[in-house]
């Protein structure tokens, strides 16, 4: 089997301007966990995930454990302005892509 095979191409994409509020409403509204990040030609540039967007919301655990505690209603009070933030503001470089060519096998061996 083929990545095109299951591959989908029907796929939501944003810029690096788009706010993280829009990205979570696409992820929830679409059901997916990341968004193609895409330059003024269309191309893809990187992705911002699902895991990019938590993680811009929490405390690291390293950060929790030095403290010993956090005050989690001052981190709800400061969401508004990670949403308010743009894709370009959390995306985390790097993109990893394969040929629609490629068999699903050898793609997962060697990236695992």
């Amino acid at each position: 089997m083929l990545v095109k095979d299951i591959m989908n191409t029907n796929v939501k994409v944003a810029t690096l301007a788009t706010p993280i509020r829009d990205i979570a409403v696409i992820m929830c509204f679409n059901k997916i966990s990341g968004v193609p990040i895409v330059n003024d030609s269309d191309e893809i540039i990187g992705i911002i995930s699902e895991k990019d967007v938590l993680n811009s919301m929490y405390p690291k655990v390293d950060e929790y454990m030095q403290i010993g505690s956090y005050d989690f209603e001052q981190l709800e009070n400061g969401y508004t302005d990670i949403l308010n933030l743009q894709v370009k503001d959390i995306m985390k470089p790097g993109l990893f892509t394969v040929s629609p060519e490629e068999p699903i096998l050898k793609i997962g061996r060697a990236h695992v």
